[in-house]
């Protein structure tokens, strides 16, 4: 318990990094003092009374009962002003900060527009108003002091989006457009998850959001615009390319679920792996960018994030030798 209220986590709200979250905390922090004095209060009174007033050893049939009084118009009429009063300390923060964060970004601010998308189990970003449309799979840039809107969506279950150190938590539900807004005070890495079970890889459904400098976003959206890079004839990573487009057996083709722009892959159920390589991370956040957890993921990506897609739908079930991996691992690393 201890521990949960700490500030050095990746994911706590105690260590807030943007408007939204420092506003959310501010209110938490009030309402959890008010608390704990009526726990203190309470809590004090009732042990007082168990003590004071406890039965004797000798109690009997016969023992008589302590002197009763009900009703005391002074001491009910202080209390129920004492409960207005904190009921008053409570509203004085909440219901400000409740408009406030509930004021979506206007035109004239400039926002941000990127569309977040729930899939089972990963987060597909969509950026709406930039020079370029593009979308990425659980890595979302944005630039700091620029407010971000999120329109959230979901393509099959209940989700909840959450970044503790930028914002609360809001459902991400089927057929319904909820919205959200952030803003990063500073550049940094910040980790999100999913806050609603959404079945077996739930824990998994994580991601990342990487604030930066104006100018770094804009080469960033440029960059994800751009077509991927074409292999060298004749190497590893074209074998890995000719596995990816065409499948190492029919009906295995990574390219019916993922796009790689400026090839023939054009899936859209599983992310954009353009520009894969370039990513911190895979498998929506569970292991490192790097050759060895590629490598892992594609022997055999049941093992790792338990009920994906990648794993249970491919017909017939995807068994890659360690040559195809190895193909298929040098020519994702090349997409950067």
């Amino acid at each position: 318990m201890a521990a949960g209220c700490g500030n050095s986590d990746n994911q706590s709200i105690f260590d807030t990094k943007g408007p939204v979250a420092s506003t959310e905390l501010y209110t938490t922090m009030i309402t959890l003092w008010v608390s704990v004095g009526i726990f203190v209060v309470v809590g004090s009174a009732l042990v007082f009374a168990l003590v004071r007033f406890r039965a004797p050893a000798d109690l009997g049939p016969e023992t008589p009962l302590p002197s009763q009084s009900h009703g005391n118009a002074a001491l009910e009429a202080v209390l129920t002003l004492v409960s207005i009063c904190l009921l008053v300390i409570i509203a004085w923060p909440t219901i400000p900060a409740i408009f406030k964060l509930d004021a979506m970004p206007t035109a004239e601010e400039k926002p941000v527009i990127i569309e977040a998308k729930g899939w089972q189990w990963w987060w597909e970003f969509t950026y709406l108003n930039t020079k370029k449309k593009v979308y990425v799979g659980n890595e979302m840039h944005i630039p700091v002091g620029r407010k971000i809107l999120l329109r959230l969506e979901s393509s099959d279950v209940i989700h909840s989006f959450w970044v503790p150190k930028l914002g609360g938590k809001t459902d991400v539900i089927p057929n319904q457009h909820n919205q959200m807004w952030l803003l990063a005070d500073q550049k940094g890495v910040y980790y999100g998850q999913c806050a609603e079970y959404c079945g077996t890889s739930h824990a998994n459904m994580r991601f990342k959001v990487v604030a930066g400098d104006a100018d770094d976003f804009e080469k960033w959206i440029m960059h994800q615009d751009s077509a991927a890079v074409d292999p060298p004839a004749g190497s590893l990573a074209a074998r890995g390319k000719e596995i990816f487009i065409k499948g190492p057996k029919e009906g295995q083709a990574c390219s019916s679920c993922h796009m790689i722009k400026g090839t023939p892959a054009a899936g859209i159920v599983g992310p954009n792996l353009t520009h894969v390589g370039s990513r911190l991370n895979l498998a929506s956040g569970i292991l490192d960018n790097n050759d060895h957890d590629l490598k892992m993921w594609l022997h055999d990506p049941g093992a790792v994030k338990p009920g994906n897609h990648m794993a249970t739908m491919a017909m017939p079930p995807l068994h890659l030798s360690d040559d195809e991996v190895n193909a298929l691992a040098a020519y994702l690393e090349m997409l950067k």
